[in-house]
């Protein structure tokens, strides 16, 4: 038997949560023909909440006893006023009928050729930072639903349409997820945003923390930018954006004049739709916006009702999603109703000239303008709460979402459980796998039978073996890794192996020590061909293109921060080191005589190698996750400077010989499309350079494959890998000017389109090769995927040009 506490406090209770002598109102919204107006919103002035209706045109609110005047209205359409009155005995039902209504265009100044639209325009552009600054604090609350549907998966044989953990991405297809919650949202100007979660219900699985809550739409149009996209009052606009006059229509005795946005580029970044801008205040009253990317669309709808004098806010908003990309087949929708409880002005609006920015912190730091927390009971919430709270009904598929919540996450439990303590299966020996996982202590990958043959070459022959990498779970950070791989050479028939031990420590400086030894062939230069290139041109075609020699080295190298963004690397090698022959000749599709002989220098070049490297890059941001430091953003250069010197050993026929190099790298932003890139580098050989061997030249980032697998941006593309190797000094350099839009792009076929253009020109000055030069031209995804034309040059002279397909192998 409940006391008499208990039962004050549940009244206390219910008290707090629902007004007393509270009735429903609910209704639905449709044209003369009788067909619901998806999308259409209602407004209730004197508690300055805004509905979104749902697919059919319904809503529902509940509401104290009184009088309410009520605006029912949706784009196209004239708006109706009611006057509902809300009694204690019955919930009121409102059947809403909304007339079709024409923009009419009336009598405007044309000031010569212009578009009235661009003196509205530019009055709103200049009006938009007054608007945004409007606001000096409010309290609302928020009702908002997110809803993802996952329709269809690309089909391609051997790839798994996986998560890290295992979650097999075709089992979720045409089921509903959603996610609703209700919001206490306070804001105080300029930025600061606490949200309460006071309510929350999730059918998506893992998304049980209320914190985890979707965050309020707080992007403004009135801002540059407007969710991650360029907004049509941004300063620039007229650059972007065209506009065209599309009529006007009066509400309130206030012209709203209708002005439709058209992007000078079909771009990601813009939008196109049409924004609704009320004459003298020149202020927002409707926007519908649409952005495409790439067969994808997103429609963002949003309602600007008045919360106080002069002062219009966002009311709804909705957003609707179809993706269509790759295969990818999905759908998503957002919306939020808001109700303004109170709305402080700002009454010291100080529009200026930018001030100069002061010195911030260069760690990003968790986000602490917008706060989320969670009201204790906003899980345990029931039906009779969420029945008062939804300002629309549920569909029958959302009805079936919630049903199926509980069987849907103890399925993902399930799979998860079994991904991180993977076991051995018979199938891995075909395609490799995994043993242990995230709650082991001890996890081994390995590549499977298809990776038995990783390499072929006119020294070694064909590779046969393996490939291992041992995790070793001490502590999270400082991760233990051995890899270790084996392989036996069929032509030379012997054994080469190589270990590599990795251990992080100092997470946050960055610390990592590597210790390595092997027993292997090495090229002669290490920025050449890759092996896979090598082993693919000269098995098919005959043309080697690595020069190789054995290498019995033992190594260990460390870096650490020694302070932020200052980074040291010091490294030892002690390699036995012996020249090579060619002793085998299978080729499949051309004939012996074009293989090249092996390069072969001394006997014996045995070395110790030292190497120390100091690296700082300017105003580079970071931030700690987990304990452990992580480099993000930087538009500053980075330097860098490094001496190496060796010493002969084991009375080899190499020489001693040192040199000295140092750098400098940066990647401009230049604007919403473009990006300017450049490297320089130089360095010089000290002392004495006789009887140096050719594997301790200088040796250069080069490639000379129509089909390649590095960047285009940091290879010489038409350059032999051997020539240019020096042991004196040299000057190398590029740069590249990357952007959306250069040449082709500009053509309308392909604006909007994924890929990019990149000019960019190379250069490299050595002794006995003075002044190359590189110039091209390609199309691509940045570095990791380009086609291009490029032409060199000896002593400004023209010397060839060449196609280039490049992937960056490095990225993968």
């Amino acid at each position: 038997m409940m006391t008499k506490r208990q039962i004050l406090f549940s009244i206390c209770f219910l008290i707090s949560v629902f007004p007393l002598f509270a009735q429903k109102i609910k209704g639905r919204i449709t044209d003369l023909s009788g067909q619901p107006i998806p999308g259409s919103t209602v407004y209730i002035r004197e508690t300055m909440q805004g509905i979104v209706c749902n697919e059919d045109g319904a809503f529902q609110i509940n509401m104290e006893v009184g009088d309410y005047w009520v605006e029912f209205r949706s784009l196209g359409y004239e708006t109706e006023q009611k006057k509902i009155h809300v009694s204690d005995s019955e919930e009121v039902v409102v059947e809403v009928i909304l007339k079709e209504k024409s923009f009419s265009l009336g009598e405007v100044v044309v000031t010569g050729d212009e578009d009235p639209a661009y003196e509205i325009m530019r009055q709103a552009i200049a009006k938009a930072p007054f608007h945004a600054q409007q606001i000096k604090s409010y309290h609302s609350e928020v009702y908002q639903k997110v809803k993802l549907k996952l329709l269809a998966l690309p089909k391609i044989p051997g790839m798994k349409m996986e998560t890290d953990d295992g979650i097999n991405l075709n089992d979720y297809k045409n089921k509903l997820f959603m996610q609703e919650s209700f919001n206490e949202i306070r804001f105080t100007t300029p930025d600061k945003y606490e949200q309460t979660v006071k309510g929350f219900s999730s059918t998506i699985p893992d998304n049980m923390n209320p914190e985890e809550v979707f965050r309020i739409t707080k992007s403004s149009l009135y801002q540059p930018t407007f969710a991650g996209l360029t907004s049509p009052l941004h300063p620039k606009a007229f650059s972007y954006y065209r506009f065209r006059y599309d009529g006007f229509l009066e509400e309130d005795g206030q012209v709203i004049n209708k002005i439709r946005i058209i992007p000078k580029l079909n771009d990601p970044l813009f939008v196109s739709g049409y924004i609704y801008i009320a004459d003298d205040e020149w202020n927002i009253r409707f926007a519908e916006l649409h952005q495409k990317v790439m067969g994808s669309t997103q429609i963002y709808t949003i309602t600007y009702d008045p919360v106080a004098e002069s002062i219009y806010l966002p009311t709804t908003y909705q957003i609707e999603s179809a993706i269509s990309l790759m295969g990818v087949k999905a759908e998503a929708s957002y919306l939020s109703s808001t109700k303004f409880i109170d709305v402080l002005q700002n009454d010291s609006i100080i529009l200026q000239e930018k001030k100069k920015k002061e010195k911030r912190s260069l760690e990003i730091k968790p986000d602490t303008a917008y706060v989320v927390k969670s009201d204790s009971l906003a899980k345990s919430r029931d039906s009779i709460f969420w029945d008062e709270i939804r300002t629309l009904p549920l569909s029958k598929d959302e009805l079936l979402s919630y049903k199926r919540k509980d069987s849907i996450q103890a399925f993902t439990d399930s799979i998860r459980k079994n991904y991180h303590n993977t076991k051995f299966e018979l199938k891995s020996l075909l395609d490799g796998g995994k043993i242990g996982g995230d709650s082991t202590l001890f996890s081994l990958n390995y590549g499977g039978l298809l990776r038995i043959i990783p390499e072929y070459n006119f020294v070694d022959g064909f590779w046969l073996g393996q490939r291992f990498d041992l995790g070793i779970n001490i502590n999270k950070h400082r991760p233990l890794h051995f890899i270790p791989s084996i392989y036996y050479v069929t032509s030379r028939k012997r054994v080469l192996w190589e270990g590599v031990l990795t251990l992080g420590y100092a997470p946050r400086r960055l610390g990592k020590v590597e210790l390595s030894a092997g027993s292997t062939t090495s090229d002669y230069n290490p920025e050449g061909a890759l092996r896979i290139e090598n082993a693919l041109n000269s098995f098919l075609w005959g043309r080697n293109r690595s020069m190789l020699y054995q290498n019995d080295y033992i190594r260990m190298k460390n870096k650490i921060e020694l302070a932020h963004a200052l980074r040291l690397t010091v490294e030892v090698d002690l390699s036995k080191r012996r020249s090579l022959e060619n002793t085998t000749s299978n080729v499949l599709f051309a004939k012996k005589d074009r293989i090249t002989s092996n390069l072969v220098t001394d006997s014996h070049f045995d070395r110790v190698r030292y190497d120390l490297g100091l690296e700082y890059t300017f105003n580079q941001y970071y931030e700690f996750y987990d304990g452990r430091k992580i480099y993000r953003r930087t538009n500053s250069p980075t330097i860098g400077l490094s001496f190496s010197q060796n010493h002969p050993m084991n009375n080899s026929d190499n020489k001693r010989s040192q040199f000295l190099e140092a750098n400098i790298k940066q990647s401009v932003k230049t604007g919403l499309f473009s990006t300017f890139l450049y490297s320089l580098n130089a360095g010089t050989f000290l002392g004495s350079r006789q009887q140096m061997n050719f594997a301790d030249y200088k040796h250069f980032n080069t490639s000379d494959l129509m089909f390649t697998g590095k960047n285009s941006f940091d290879s010489y593309m038409l350059l032999d890998y051997y020539t240019h190797s020096t042991n004196e000094h040299w000057v190398a350099g590029n740069v590249n000017y990357y952007s959306q839009y250069i040449l082709l792009k500009r053509l309308p076929f392909l604006q909007g389109k994924v890929f990019g253009e990149t000019i960019g020109a190379k250069y490299l000055y050595t002794p006995n090769k003075k002044n190359y030069m590189e110039v091209g031209y390609s199309v691509g995804l940045g570095k990791l995927l380009n086609i291009g034309v490029f032409s060199s040059f000896n002593d400004l002279k023209y010397d060839k040009i060449g196609v280039r397909f490049a992937i960056d192998l490095s990225a993968f």
